[in-house]
Parts: C-alpha cells; structure tokens; sequence
C-alpha cells in the first residue's frame, strides 16, 4: 500500500493516533563514531512499552547484539520527540543508546521518498498479520556494507550465519529481502487503522475494521463487480474494544452480494486519501464445510445439551462422585472441549503443582494442559467458578515463567496461559493472561459446533485477536 504523502504532511495530519518512534540501527565500529550499515524508524500507534517489551524478547533466547565491530542499537521514544528525530536526519546523524550513529549524508524529511518495490516484504510486519503501512527512504545508498570483511568476521565468530541474518532478527526483517536493497534508512509508518475479513459459517464474511480511538473522520467504502464497481459507504457498527484498539463491524448480506462477487474495500480518511484497502472474491472468506469426525462420533454417545449445561452451568450439574463438585465438574468441561477442537488435553486433576526441581516446594498450580500440534500452541490453563482474583493471573504467570525456563532453547511452541472462569462477569485480560468468561465459553463451543475450529484455534494464539468477541 502507497499513500502519496510526504512524511512530514502524514505525521502531522495523524499525529495525534502515534505513540511511538522505534529506531534500530545496525552498525560498524568507525574512527570515531558508530557508522550506519542500515537503520529502520517504526512509527506507529504502539505505546513504547510493548516496544521495551519487543527488544527483551528478541534478546531472551541468549543472542548477542554485539559481534565485533558490528552491532544493534535501539532506542524507543515517544512521538512527541519526533522533531528531535528528524533533525538527526537533517544533521547526518542520530543518538541512539547514548551512542551517535552517522548518516552516509544530511536527510531532508520532505525529500524522502515513498514506497519501493520491496518495501511491503523488507520490514516485516510486527506480529506476522498484514497490517498497513507506508514505506519511505532517502534517495542515497548505503557507504557500509554487510559484506565489510570485518563485519562479515565478527559476526561469524558470535555464531551467526551472516550479518544480514543477524539484522534481520533484531530490525525485524524479513532476511530474504534484504539483498535486494541498498537503502541506508527506511521508515515505515504503519497506519492507525486497518480492514479485517472475517470468515462467517454461512454467511458473506464479517468486514472488521480496528483503529486507535483518537482517529476520526474516516469512511468504508466497498466496490464489487456486480454494479460496475461503483463505490457505496459501508456503515460500521463499534463493537467493542481489543486492547489499544477500537473494533468495528459490517455484516455483509448475501440478498445483497453473491458468493463469487470480487471486491475492494478501501478505508478512507478525509485528509489521508487510503488508510488500508482489501480486495479479494467473496467466496475465499466463506470455509468449506467441515466435519469434525471426534464431535460427530460424540454425538452419538452423549446428549449435548447436558455437555453445555456441565460446561456452562455446573454449579446445576449431578455430581457423579461425593468429592466430585461443581469445580470438578467445570475443569473437566473445558477440558473436553479442547479435547474436541483438536487439542491433546490433559487434566492434572489432583496432580496440578509443579514442584522446584529435585525438591518438594509446590512452586504454582495449573488445571489443564493442552496442546495444539499444527499451531504448537500450549494451553497453561487454570479453571474458577469464582471471579478470577489478581492472585490467579499472577499464579499462571508464575507457571508460565517456570516452565519457560525449563523449555529447550530451541523448542518452538507458543505458550498461551489462560483462565476459564464461569462467572458472566466481563474480566478484562491481562497483558499476558487472557480472561475467558462464561459467554466467550459458549461462543467457544458454538465456534466448535459450526465447524470453525481456525476461529476457536486464533482465540488462543499470541499476539492475541479477540475474535471472539467480534462475533
């Protein structure tokens, strides 16, 4: 997507929906500063800590941004400093972790140009989604390369395969891409809103719409085949909110479109002519029919209404044993309903501590443990019929901490810590914890029951999309 702005009129005109200027700089040891080999500037609507909390994860594993005369630096600053940043272009030169990192020349903001061919594939996107965002960079050429002899031998010697390697995990690169440009800077600003196409079981596909609260003025526009692709205004209905977002919806009707209708969905703001633009064929948006084989082999056994009624209602339910209560009841609930959606769940029961190695110390408790092979996603799970209390986030953290350091470093699963609460109470979610209370239950099982098992799967995956929510 190119937005045929000038940074500077499109900072101004959104600057109130930014928070954030992420500078991350790969450089060589020079005379008497640190050179610049390539540098990428992220603007965007993300508040500085999630970024804080992005340079400790990529770090986390053990891996070094110092390799000789080659390293990382990076900095997070507010966007109110953004005149500060600019002016570093101007002067050839910014200050990042309290080192002066130099410029192959002066950079005029207004100069800098929009858009390459490879810019939407060399910065990836923060979290792996597609998200918008408007590419710039000077029109000059890097001085310093990657293939520097000494950059290529002290990287070599910390243990990386090349320096573009090393670059693209820390900028958040996609290293493919990398080659193919020899731009010294890059700047991306990723727009404060974006258009999401959901799938719907049996209908035309939900149109979703996220922004920051404070972006105003902005309309959904829809084009199809169908009426020689002139463009109507969608009406959006706010829907709630995930996070630092504002969540909006379209339910498309199908007395209106058909199936096999092509679109395109533009976002557009009054200033800023393109936010984001989708477009696609109806059809790719509504899944194939699908039959879970273990819910209909289930069926024939059990009576469902009793499974929903142990799910959603056990403090009504029979115990089958004297010890067995409502507790009980619920935990084993929720774990058959993992187990249902594709999970390999286990309900530790009476053997929920986990001890300090080689000691008896219960270190933390968990209910269930369940996996997903395709997503390699763990559920840390911990069930309440009571409101979940600031104690059970920080247990479940406390969990999620041990095991992680227990975990092989080159182990490749998502761990998800959850709270399965019966209560109807709306509990916010924790930063880390996600909160499922009684109504996302039954839109859980009711996404089980209609065959869309991806749905049920991304309510649990990082980053997390409240899809259930949305529904």
């Amino acid at each position: 997507m190119s937005v045929p702005m000038a940074l500077t009129l499109l900072l101004n005109v959104l600057g109130d929906c930014f928070q954030s200027i992420d500078i991350r700089c790969a450089v060589m040891r020079g005379p008497i500063e640190w050179l610049n080999v390539l540098t990428t500037i992220r603007i965007s609507a993300r508040p500085p800590e999630s970024v804080l909390k992005r340079y400790l994860e990529l770090e986390s594993g053990g891996q070094r941004r110092i390799a000789g005369p080659f390293r990382i630096l990076w900095q997070v600053f507010p966007f109110d400093r953004l005149k500060e940043v600019l002016e570093g272009f101007g002067s050839a030169q910014l200050r990042v972790e309290g080192e002066v990192v130099r410029l192959p020349e002066q950079i005029l903001a207004d100069e800098i140009r929009r858009q390459f061919e490879h810019a939407p594939s060399l910065i990836a996107s923060w979290n792996g989604n597609r998200w918008p965002a408007t590419f710039y960079f000077p029109s000059s050429t890097r001085t310093t390369h990657f293939s520097d002899p000494e950059i290529y031998a002290g990287v070599k010697r910390s243990g990386w395969g090349s320096a573009e390697e090393m670059a693209a995990h820390f900028l958040g690169l996609n290293h493919q891409h990398l080659g193919s440009t020899t731009i010294p800077v890059g700047v991306s600003v990723e727009m404060p809103a974006a258009i999401e196409i959901r799938a719907a079981s049996d209908t035309l596909p939900d149109i979703i719409v996220r922004t920051v609260p404070k972006l105003r003025s902005f309309n959904l526009y829809l084009r199809t085949d169908r009426d020689g692709r002139k463009p109507f205004v969608l009406p959006l209905e706010k829907i709630g909110r995930d996070g630092i977002w504002t969540l909006y919806r379209n339910s498309l009707k199908l007395d209106q479109f058909e199936p096999d209708d092509t679109f395109s969905c533009t976002l557009s703001h009054d200033v800023v002519p393109v936010l984001d633009e989708v477009s696609g064929c109806f059809r790719n948006f509504i899944p194939v029919p699908y039959l879970n084989p273990l819910l209909f082999f289930v069926r024939q056994f059990w009576d469902m209404q009793r499974f929903r009624d142990r799910l959603e209602l056990p403090f009504n339910a029979s115990p089958k044993r004297r010890d067995h209560n409502a507790q009980h009841v619920f935990q084993e609930s929720v774990a058959q309903l993992l187990t249902l959606a594709g999970f390999q769940t286990i309900d530790l029961g009476k053997e929920e501590f986990i001890k300090g190695e080689g000691t008896e110390v219960q270190r933390g408790t968990l209910d269930i443990l369940a996996y997903h092979a395709s997503s390699k996603t763990m559920i840390l799970g911990a069930c309440t019929i009571t409101p979940p209390e600031a104690k059970d986030i920080q247990g479940v953290i406390e969990v999620m901490s041990i095991l992680r350091k227990r975990l092989p470093p080159d182990a490749q699963v998502l761990l998800a810590p959850i709270i399965f609460s019966v209560q109807e109470q709306e509990h916010p979610s924790h930063e880390e914890v996600r909160i499922f209370n009684s109504r996302k239950i039954r839109k859980l099982r009711a996404l089980l029951e209609n065959g869309q098992e991806d749905q049920f799967i991304r309510s649990f995956q990082w980053p997390y999309q409240d899809v259930l929510s949305e529904l």
